[in-house]
């Protein structure tokens, strides 16, 4: 999986992502499936102060 990050700079920097899996699916519900993962990930995290 190919995806792009915007330092604070502006600029965009592609990152390829490999995984392993032995699961038998399509693209794209696996790529449904690691999104969702992320996404529970990413909630996880702190995102600085809330006033």
């Amino acid at each position: 999986m190919i995806s792009t990050t915007v330092t604070r700079r502006g600029h965009q920097m592609p990152r390829a992502h490999y995984f392993l899996t032995s699961m038998r699916t399509k693209p794209e519900a696996l790529l449904r499936l690691i999104r969702q993962r992320w996404s529970i990930e990413n909630e996880w995290h702190w995102r600085g102060t809330r006033r």
